[in-house]
């Protein structure tokens, strides 16, 4: 997990929101959507009766709650 700080202020998000959320959106725009975590795509990988998530469910989600970047792997 990476947090990025996005205005000089950390006290910013209370001060000055707007300029906050600008910025943030600034951020994903550049950096890719996919970069983010979206609620949306979470899964629990407890199932149970009692969190109605079943094993089809977090298996289509799996692999696509991030971007995972592909490596090349070159010897020194």
């Amino acid at each position: 997990m990476v947090f990025i700080q996005l205005t000089s202020n950390i006290e910013d998000i209370y001060k000055k929101y707007d300029e906050v959320i600008q910025a943030r959106a600034l951020a994903k725009k550049h950096l890719g959507e996919e970069c983010f975590f979206k609620p949306e795509l979470a899964y629990d990988y407890k199932t149970s009766a009692s969190t109605n998530v079943t094993e089809e469910e977090i298996a289509a989600k799996q692999g696509k709650v991030f971007r995972v970047p592909a490596f090349e792997l070159k010897p020194d």
